[in-house]
């Protein structure tokens, strides 16, 4: 029988990936492509908006009219005047009503009650 091994070992050599450089001339040409690209992407902006300047704007002509207002209509013409009486909404209508004011002396009156009776004497206490 074999033993098994105790841990792993990595060897270097064994890498898939290399180690990264550490060149900074790479990163520095990468810095320069990148900002001469914005500032093209600037320039075309700017050329685009030079080259199609906003149109000028023109006059246009207003001419203000004034007129005359409308001459107020004429007053009707003087009528006779009739009074205007308004009905009476909450009073009954003519001939509803229970009391008639023309003929109230016409109308027989209820009789009067008799007065009541006298109260019978009450004995007065007896001295004793």
């Amino acid at each position: 029988m074999s033993q098994a091994p105790t841990a792993f070992i990595a060897d270097v050599a064994w890498r898939v990936v290399p180690p990264p450089r550490r060149d900074g001339a790479r990163l520095f040409a990468a810095i320069v492509i990148a900002i001469l690209i914005e500032l093209g992407v600037v320039a075309l902006i700017w050329v685009g908006h030079v080259s199609h300047p906003a149109p000028q704007a023109k006059e246009i002509p207003v001419e203000i009219v004034v007129e005359k207002p409308p001459p107020p209509p004429p007053p009707p013409p003087q009528a006779q005047k009739q009074e205007y009486i308004k009905p009476a909404t909450d009073a009954p209508r003519e001939g509803k009503s229970d009391h008639d004011d023309e003929h109230v002396a016409d109308k027989p009156k209820p009789a009067k009650a008799p007065p009541p009776p006298p109260a019978p004497p009450t004995p007065s206490p007896s001295p004793t």
